[in-house]
Formats: C-alpha cells, structure tokens, sequence
C-alpha cells in the first residue's frame, strides 16, 4: 500500500511539473489515457532509479555532499530525473527533460508535492 500511495505521489508531482517547468513536456499527450500512462511510466521509472541508482551515486558523491553542505544533492536529483526521463523515452512514452534547469526544478517541484501527498495520504489511513 505504501508503494500504491508514494508512485501516486510521484505521479501527481510529475504531472504538476509537467504543467509548470518550461522544457518538461510528456511526449504523447494526444488522450487523457495516454497522458496518465505516459506519467505513470516516469514516475515508475523515477522510482526505481530513486531504489537502485541514487544510493550508489550518492556513497561515490560523499565527498561533493561534504564540500557543498548537502547542497550537491539538488544536482543528483536532477541526474536522477534525467535519467529517469532517459528511460522513460525509450518506452515510446513518457517525460521528455529538455535542459538540467528543468530537470533541477522539475525533481525540486515533483519531491514537494510527492511529499506533501504522501504525508496526507498517510494520515488519513492512519
């Protein structure tokens, strides 16, 4: 149940993002349908580099998290958005990251709201 509400989180975030960042854009927007899979894709894929990818790129990061006060984490946030958007493409769905800024405020705006969700979500079943 907790995966169901964080991809539901993670999902709602990503559609958010893809209404407000400039050169964040889903590829297949011709349905409602299609919109909501190609979300669903991203934010599947986000989730299992956010599981795999992140932690092994953070252990090699240490040093960059140390030297800039944790503020090195905004930019592997953004890497992994990149990356998930990478994946995601090769689908024939999905997000499409056009530049690191909206990558970066892309990631920024989709943790936000995937934690305001989740954090209400959970309360209420709960």
């Amino acid at each position: 149940m907790k995966f169901l509400l964080k991809l539901l989180g993670t999902s709602i975030g990503v559609w958010v993002a893809t209404l407000v960042v400039p050169n964040l854009h889903i590829t297949d927007n011709t349905s409602t349908e299609k919109t909501i899979m190609s979300v669903v894709i991203f934010a599947l894929a986000l989730t299992i580099v956010n599981s795999f990818i992140r932690p092994i790129v953070k252990f090699i990061s240490i040093p960059l998290y140390i030297l800039t006060l944790g503020i090195f984490s905004l930019i592997v946030n953004a890497l992994m958005f990149m990356l998930a958007s990478w994946i995601s493409t090769h689908t024939q769905t999905g997000i499409v990251v056009e530049t690191f800024w909206a990558a970066l405020f892309g990631a920024l705006i989709t943790s936000v709201i995937s934690w305001i969700l989740y954090e209400v979500l959970e309360r209420e079943n709960k």
